[in-house]
């Protein structure tokens, strides 16, 4: 409506092309904020000594003629520059992205371009754009934490923290030196309490931080705090609701608490949405992934055969959704879909272990003892720790009877392994009352 009345209005237009990106129209986005560059009076000139080209990927003519009298803010114009290189970046138009950055460094020094240059470890690119950004003396904290963002992408950890402790004691609260710490600290996993607490300072700070939100999220998932981590998906949401990545990790905390039909909410329509980058690709696939699982759950079993059949029509190497459309196969004992998926499975030297955990699985179920100890057996030749297989393999004795003292010694192997496993420790316990109050199966 505000455009409709306004539609000269530069700094509504550069609006409207970012809640465009955020409702998926690329393409409505993208010509939003070519028509707020269009209408700059000058090209730019950066002091960082980063010349853009001379011509730049042609704009389309204007829907209105914005000529240069316009009162604008010119803050729009690289705003909308670098809305426009981080979207060419996603779509993986790497020498668009480039340009346009070239012409917004006054703004935006060094991270939109600089983190280009390390995405394709161009690494002397990135070397001479931090030494520009030192020649500046507004920018030299930037240039600390740029150049540690390169050594953390070479898992060159000592010296970004050092980079990174350099910049914080002449700024203690400069959030991308903050945020730059706190991927270090996850990746190298030493401290993991203090990355936490530094992750909630951030947050503090910016709580519309959205990366900060994912990887805080993450964190405490994947130490199976996952009541936690549902609340921190909403209070993620009410700070960044539009954001596609924290609608995905929602659904997916919310299918592993048993809430399938929350899960459903978040995740029906992120498995619907359009194709059109690499990244919303991989979102939609992660989607269908997590919703298959959550018809499993709810016993829809059609519907989650179906979910991953369609997953793997479009990504046939996705080897988590080979397994859990067999895991749905094996849940309705059609063992011969299973054998089938085992033999694709088996094709693929890297999946040949999980071509044999699903055999062993398979005649498990078909009560073959025999076959699934050798299966598993090979299994754990080449993995010793594998949990999956231990389990499995102590199964199997459990239930064939036949060798008491082996499975007591796999059931103990497994706790050796993770000492936290629940069925391993209620067998055992069951196992070693029967051995010592009868000799009678209970």
């Amino acid at each position: 409506m505000a455009r409709n009345q306004f539609p000269e209005d530069l700094e509504l237009l550069g609006l409207d092309g970012t809640l465009r990106m955020a409702c998926g129209d690329q393409a409505g986005a993208e010509a939003c904020w070519k028509q707020v560059l269009w209408s700059r009076p000058v090209n730019p000139v950066s002091s960082l000594g980063l010349v853009p080209p001379t011509e730049l990927e042609t704009f389309p003519e204007p829907l209105q003629l914005l000529g240069n009298e316009m009162d604008a803010d010119e803050t729009v114009f690289p705003c909308a520059g670098h809305n426009l290189a981080s979207l060419f970046r996603q779509q993986g138009r790497t020498d668009d992205a480039e340009a346009q950055w070239a012409t917004v460094q006054e703004d935006y020094p060094g991270f939109g371009l600089g983190e280009l240059y390390m995405d394709h470890s161009r690494w002397p690119e990135l070397e001479r754009m931090a030494e520009a950004m030192e020649r500046e003396p507004r920018f030299v904290l930037e240039a600390l934490v740029l150049r540690a963002q390169g050594f953390l992408a070479r898992q060159e950890f000592d010296k970004a923290r050092e980079l990174l402790r350099l910049a914080l004691s002449h700024d203690a609260d400069f959030l991308k030196a903050k945020e730059i710490l706190s991927l270090l600290m996850l990746q190298e996993d030493k401290e993991p309490t203090i990355a936490e607490m530094l992750l909630h300072e951030i947050l503090q700070s910016d709580p519309r931080n959205t990366q900060t939100w994912l990887n805080l999220i993450a964190f405490v998932r994947e130490q199976g705090r996952l009541a936690e981590a549902a609340a921190l998906c909403q209070d993620a949401r009410a700070h960044c609701p539009n954001d596609p990545d924290l609608l995905l990790i929602s659904g997916a905390v919310l299918q592993e608490q048993g809430k399938c039909d929350l899960a459903e909410i978040c995740l029906l329509p992120l498995s619907e949405t359009s194709l059109a980058t690499a990244e919303a690709r991989q979102r939609c696939l992660t989607a269908k992934h997590f919703l298959a699982r959550t018809y499993r759950d709810r016993g829809r079993l059609e519907d989650a055969i179906n979910q991953w059949q369609n997953l793997l029509a479009d990504t046939p190497d996705d080897l988590a959704a080979w397994v859990g459309l067999a895991e749905v196969h094996l849940a309705r004992r059609d063992l011969n879909a299973c054998t089938e998926i085992a033999r694709r499975l088996s094709w693929r030297p890297d999946w040949s272990l999980e071509a044999k955990v699903l055999q062993a699985r398979v005649a498990l179920t078909g009560k073959d003892y025999f076959a699934a100890r050798e299966f598993l057996e090979e299994v754990l030749a080449d993995q010793p720790h594998d949990e999956r297989a231990l389990v499995l393999l102590s199964q199997a004795l459990l239930q064939e009877g036949n060798d008491w003292m082996a499975a007591e010694k796999m059931l103990r192997r497994i706790l050796h392994v993770n000492p936290q496993n629940v069925e391993a420790k209620h067998n055992l316990k069951i196992l070693l009352e029967w051995q010592g109050g009868s000799t009678v199966i209970p």
